[in-house]
């Protein structure tokens, strides 16, 4: 390698190589293979200057490598490749990537060491250390140092390793503004950061958020971490973030050890009257968590910090009330004779904690009990707690459960009440809704009164008739099943003889049809199929028919099975025509035809007879009129339980 090489004009020309090359690539398949695989050889004769050898991403020979390693690296490559062009341990890729940031990224520590060494050897005089200083220092397009790559992939060894080499750089944030000791805090590598601690002058201790260290400690609730944080950095650590949190709202949102907390305070009582963005503090954030062991260590510390409100003029009392655990958070206030004035102190709309009580399901009676609590306080709607109760959206009698338990069973309301309106109206409501409960349960009997006199009066002709037509259907879907079952025996029975016969054993295809080239054989099959598949539905349908109790469905079911029946007689009959003519074409055409001919006027008889039969009625309207004039039964509209069964547009009756 080059030592007199100066590190001014290794960064130049690394510089400029990219706008002498472009973006596209100059290296081959070969070289890159060549590259992965770390064969030193592909790369002595070539003509270019290596540094030239890059990717589409400007990845050099030696980022290549360095990347595809897994497991144990080969530093016979990296070293002769440098000896050939030393520049290329300064050259970066389109990400503005050194070798010795993929080097830190995948915990080489190997090559991070003799990557340093490399550097510090640029100059005549290697102890001065530089050049490896200036190489620690070059960011990425993410502004990542070496030494952020390492944290960020948990590599600790490579981490201490660059700690050491440059203990005088603070390492600001990068992109994301994490510093490399705000990641380690936040990884909580504790030993990491105790090095970073006591070896680094002045480390930068910012995060992302507007956060510092101290906030990732607290998280962690790491107290050594704390403690040391405070004593390095001083009272400047303590700031908020971007939400106006300090270490200490995040210490009472967790509830966490107080000791991190105890520790705040100790150091500086004055965080514990810094307020966010919405102007509440610590405190505040305590005691609507429910952390009563939080907020009784700052009332110790700073007593006064209760008398602080937020934007909308709350205290902690109204956070407490309002809060997710009251019970565990009131009576530290409420015990405390200090804070009595928090009892009846109004906020902005002029609510005291007892109007907020009111809206929520937990009453602390102890609270409302209190001897110093008034709760005929006013707010500047003029409404008390009972009339803030009144108006709220709970039901009538949680209402009137909540105003006994706390006004008691003989609260005047026209006397303590300045809103008139709010105690009549609630008188109103309760009394309407009695009155719509009582409607419901009048209605209901009505109902069923009704339908009790409806079964007394019903005639017993009009159950004869209901059971005559119930007969009468049992019988016709009992002849419809037998048609149904001697269908689907005949077109079964024809599948399995095959017209024309099967081939014999010395045949081509043994057992196979022989008219199976056939488009009239062909025709036969698909018309036999689907009359055996419509009659076993039609069969399927009628076992269901006996099972069900109501008659209009059961005359959906009959109905159903009636079409598939008709239709899997049409279809037996183009089997039947089919099967004829592919028998009969080769040896007598003429008669197949005139048998295809004699069958199709299966349906010019059936539709002749439809067709005279509209005359009166439908066909079926017709036919179940029949069945039911037969019964016995007297006129029965057919239109009527035709719209009920199946639709308006269904069927229409013959006006001619």
């Amino acid at each position: 390698m080059d030592s007199h090489r100066s590190i001014e004009d290794l960064a130049s020309s690394n510089a400029n190589q990219p706008n002498q090359i472009g973006m596209s690539s100059s290296m081959t398949r070969v070289l890159y293979n060549a590259a992965v695989a770390g064969e030193i050889n592909a790369f002595k004769n070539i003509e270019k200057p290596l540094y030239h050898l890059f990717t589409v991403t400007k990845n050099t020979v030696l980022h290549i490598y360095i990347t595809a390693i897994d497991g144990e690296s080969k530093m016979v490559f990296i070293k002769e490749i440098l000896d050939e062009c030393p520049s290329l341990l300064w050259q970066t890729n389109s990400k503005n990537e050194t070798p010795l940031h993929l080097a830190a990224r995948y915990g080489h520590i190997e090559i991070v060491s003799f990557l340093i060494e490399c550097a510090k050897n640029l100059y005549q005089d290697p102890e001065s250390g530089e050049a490896a200083r200036e190489m620690l220092w070059i960011t990425t397009q993410e502004k990542d140092t070496a030494l952020h790559e390492a944290l960020s992939n948990s590599h600790l060894e490579v981490a201490t390793l660059l700690i050491k080499e440059n203990p005088n750089y603070s390492y600001f944030a990068n992109g994301a503004g994490e510093t490399p000791l705000y990641i380690a805090v936040e990884r909580n590598f504790r030993d990491l950061v105790l090095d970073i601690l006591n070896k680094c002058q002045s480390p930068a201790y910012g995060g992302p958020l507007g956060r510092t260290a101290l906030h990732a400690a607290v998280l962690r609730d790491e107290t050594e971490i704390v403690s040391k944080l405070l004593e390095k950095f001083g009272v400047q650590i303590t700031k908020a973030d971007h939400n106006g949190w300090t270490p200490l709202h995040l210490a009472a949102y967790l509830g966490i050890n107080c000791q991190s907390a105890k520790l705040l305070l100790e150091f500086d009582e004055q965080i514990a009257y810094m307020r966010d963005i919405e102007g509440r503090t610590a405190l505040h954030i305590a005691a609507y968590w429910g952390h009563g062991d939080l907020m009784a260590g700052i009332i110790s510390s700073c007593p006064d910090c209760c008398e602080l409100v937020d934007k909308r003029g709350w205290n902690a009392l109204h956070f407490a009330i309002s809060g997710k655990y009251p019970s565990r958070t009131v009576p530290i206030i409420r015990d405390n004779s200090s804070l009595s004035n928090l009892l009846n102190e109004k906020d902005l709309d002029g609510n005291t904690a007892l109007h907020l009580q009111s809206l929520f399901e937990d009453i602390e009676e102890d609270l409302m009990n209190h001897p110093k609590v008034n709760r005929m306080v006013y707010n500047k709607q003029n409404l008390n707690a009972c009339d803030w109760v009144l108006a709220s959206e709970k039901s009538q009698g949680k209402k009137m459960e909540y105003i006994k338990r706390v006004f008691g069973e003989k609260y005047d309301f026209s006397a303590c009440s300045r809103v008139l309106m709010a105690w009549h109206e609630f008188e109103r409501s309760v009394k309407r809704e009695e009155e719509e409960t009582c409607e419901m349960k009048r209605k209901e009997e009505e109902v069923k009164e009704k339908k009790k006199e409806k079964e007394k009066e019903e005639p017993e002709e009009v159950k004869k008739e209901e059971k005559n037509k119930k007969e009468l259907l049992d019988k016709t879907a009992q002849t419809n099943l037998v048609l149904a079952t001697l269908c689907t025996t005949v077109t079964f029975a024809a599948a399995i003889t095959m017209p024309g016969g099967f081939v014999g054993g010395e045949g081509l295809h043994p057992g196979s049809a022989v008219l199976r080239h056939s488009a009239a054989f062909k025709a036969f099959i698909i018309f036999d199929t689907i009359s055996f598949v419509l009659s076993s539905a039609a069969m399927v349908t009628h076992l269901v028919i006996p099972w069900l109790n109501d008659f209009e469905t059961s005359f959906r079911y009959f109905y159903l099975a009636w079409l598939l029946i008709v239709s899997a007689t049409s279809g037996m009959v183009l089997a039947f025509a089919t099967g004829i003519y592919a028998v009969l074409a080769q040896s007598s055409s003429g008669l197949a035809i005139a048998s295809c001919i004699i069958c199709l006027t299966y349906f010019l008889i059936a539709g002749i007879m439809t067709l005279r039969c509209r005359k009166h009625v439908s066909f079926t309207g017709m036919f179940f009129k029949h069945l039911f004039a037969r019964a016995g039964c007297k006129e029965f509209d057919i239109e009527a339980a035709r719209t009920r069964l199946f639709g308006r547009q269904t069927f229409m009756m013959n006006d001619n």
